[in-house]
């Protein structure tokens, strides 16, 4: 696979890398909608290859300090294909938008605090770099103070389909990397 094949649906966009294929959706962010590795080497993506999909509590999630949950879930978020930061060696992605609360009754009423994610596929492998930026436009659109209990982008892996996947995740830069199934993982957390 020499490229990075990026295809504009009627709901996102598809990416495949060869060995990877990512679907963005640009009705709601999960971060992604599904995907897919092809685990066979067959070239293909069956369904039992799906690692990772959508759900509720998927994506950008900002709980404020009064409780209400804002998501990204709840948006529909702007996706640009930035072919001219694009190339033969990588294909860049922007995903943009605003975290939500589930309803206009909840919270502030309305949105609050934007966010920005670079997404960076490489063609022969299935490892995505993730750039994700909580983006304080306060002065451009006041809502008035929020406090922020917690912040995360969190990631729903499928471990239904082949619980024997194996996955490696990397920390601490001293410590070794964790590597086993999907099964296995439960929680799995990244601080910065």
């Amino acid at each position: 696979f020499e490229k990075v094949a990026v295809t504009k649906t009627a709901d996102g966009y598809l990416i495949d890398t060869g060995t990877g294929l990512f679907e963005l959706s640009s009705k709601t962010n999960h971060l992604f909608e599904n995907v897919y590795l092809d685990l066979d080497g067959n070239g293909q993506y069956g369904s039992t290859e799906r690692v990772a999909m959508a759900g509720a509590g998927m994506g950008a999630q900002l709980l404020a300090i009064d409780g209400v949950n804002y998501s990204s879930e709840y948006d529909a978020p702007k996706i640009s294909y930035l072919e001219n930061r694009s190339g033969a060696a990588i294909a860049r992605m922007k995903v943009e938008g605003r975290h939500r609360a589930s309803s206009t009754s909840a919270g502030a009423g309305r949105d609050v605090l934007k966010y920005s994610t670079y997404l960076e596929f490489a063609p022969g492998t299935a490892e995505v770099r993730v750039i994700h930026t909580l983006r304080n436009d306060y002065y451009l659109d006041p809502i008035g103070p929020v406090g922020v209990k917690n912040y995360e982008v969190a990631l729903k892996f499928d471990t239904a389909n082949d619980p024997a996947t194996k996955v490696t995740a990397y920390g601490d830069s001293v410590a070794a990397p964790y590597v086993g199934t999907l099964a296995s993982l439960g929680r799995l957390e990244v601080y910065q």
